[in-house]
């Protein structure tokens, strides 16, 4: 089936305008409810996103981050959830819902910034079968994340190629899926170069 395109700016104001219960709590649960059929995709963003940052740096982030990249996608190719599966500890787990809001304040540039620059454009790869290429090269790149920490920058590139497939997947921008190939050649390069 079809999506109709959906801003991350939507996406993040509805997780915003959620009342989440009397205490001022909102469930996990809830959150990837809100996400929808695309909480995969949003979850793919973020971690990739934070992989993507100088937090690579610190020791065993990557490899975190990696295999979270690896499982995310893994789930989707494999189970087809519709929504990201969370344990029903996790699920019924609570966050302020103050800080969820602050949290999403504080990335609401960059959200803002990639509703200005994206629309749906080559969508044709975001259909089935066709749409588990963008989301096998994210397991494959996840995979390799822990095994890259020993080449400086390496996982950070590999991550940015999963950000941009992820911006992609969420927009349904198949532009930014194909961007994706400029870091991934320059991992060639640079493990080719490491190798030497």
């Amino acid at each position: 089936m079809t999506q109709t395109h959906t801003p991350l700016g939507d996406m993040a104001d509805r997780i915003t305008d959620a009342d989440g219960n009397s205490d001022g709590q909102i469930a996990m649960g809830d959150i990837v409810h809100i996400l929808g059929s695309r909480s995969h995709y949003a979850l793919l963003l973020a971690v990739s996103a934070a992989a993507a940052t100088p937090l690579s740096g610190i020791p065993g982030v990557s490899a975190v981050c990696g295999l979270l990249i690896a499982l995310i996608a893994g789930e989707r190719i494999f189970f087809r959830y519709r929504d990201v599966f969370v344990p029903d500890k996790l699920r019924h787990r609570s966050i302020d819902t103050q800080k969820v809001r602050g949290t999403i304040d504080r990335v609401r540039p960059f959200i803002d910034w990639i509703d200005r620059h994206t629309r749906k454009r080559f969508a044709t790869i975001f259909t089935a079968p066709l749409i588990y290429v963008p989301l096998l090269i994210c397991l494959i790149s996840g995979a390799t994340m822990p095994f890259l920490e020993v080449i400086p920058f390496t996982s950070s590139i590999v991550a940015s190629g999963v950000l941009l497939i992820s911006i992609g997947l969420v927009t349904r921008d198949g532009l930014f899926a194909a961007l994706a190939l400029i870091p991934y050649v320059a991992i060639v390069v640079l493990i080719s170069r490491f190798l030497s």
